[in-house]
Parts: C-alpha cells; structure tokens; sequence
C-alpha cells in the first residue's frame, strides 16, 4: 500500500488531493514570484491593469467593472484576459492556475463580499482578486485587493 497513513482519510484524499492523489489534477504547481500586490477602488466602468495595478483605458487591460444601471454591474474582461468566480475561500496560485476560466462577465449584482476571482491576464500571469464590496445602488465602484504572480518559467 503507497500511502497506509491516509487509510481513515478517503473523503478528504478524493475532495482534496490529499496523501499524494493527484485526484485535482497533476503534481502540485510551483507559484512563480508575485510581480505586484495592491490594493485598488475601481470607479464604475472603469478599466484595470493588473501588471501594473493600474486604471488604464488602453490595451494593457484586463480587468472593467463594466456598470451599465442598478441592476447589472459585472466584472468583465477585455484584450484576451480571462476571469473565473472562485467563491468566498480564497484560492492560491495552483488552484487559480487550474481553474476553468472564461471571457464571459459575472454578476456582482447580489453577490456576497469578499468573493475570489482567478484572471488569467491579456499577458498570460495569473491573479487572484479579491472584491471586497458588493455594488450597491449609487455607487457601482469596486474595491479589489489583487496579486499577479511573474510567468511561470
């Protein structure tokens, strides 16, 4: 038997790879070193570099909060970003660099803060953001804590 330790520990082995299962897919990820940490306030349709931490209108952005009224403020990407809704536990670089990303935006509208987002950048890093409030009406701007991690090599 390869791992006698893990015998009491099915469900946990299945649900999180645990005792050598690579049930969550290959062998453990090797997070790159962070190329920028930071915090921002994203005004209501504005646009972010996260590379540089930025608000940007040109094509370095990846992320918009694309508010259009009331009931329907998202977080959108543009230029080849793409961007997955990972949940309230916050995600580490392995988790965001398997997930199952999209270009489709996601609803904020109703959503419960804090909330983690994986986005795969218009430059190929990887981030993890996270939204610290809800859009409420009248004020439809974004507060995002946010790390990008350097390519992977």
């Amino acid at each position: 038997m390869r791992f006698p330790q893990c015998l009491g520990l099915l469900a946990l082995t299945i649900a999180a790879g645990a005792c050598g299962s690579n049930s969550t897919g290959p062998g453990p990820v090797t997070p790159p070193d962070v190329l920028i940490t930071g915090m921002l306030e994203i005004p209501s349709t504005y646009e972010v570099d996260l590379e540089t931490g930025t608000l940007q209108t040109d094509a370095s952005v990846d992320l918009w909060d694309r508010a259009t009224d009331a009931t329907d403020v998202q977080f959108a990407v543009e230029h080849g970003a793409r961007l997955v809704l990972m949940g309230a536990t916050e995600p580490d670089y392995a988790a965001c660099a398997r997930a199952a990303f999209s270009d489709a935006p996601v609803q904020l509208i109703g959503i419960v803060a804090p909330q983690y987002f994986c986005v795969t950048t218009n430059e190929g890093r990887i981030s993890r953001v996270k939204l610290l409030n809800a859009p409420i009406e009248n004020d439809y701007n974004l507060h995002i804590e946010f790390t990008t991690w350097k390519k992977a090599s």
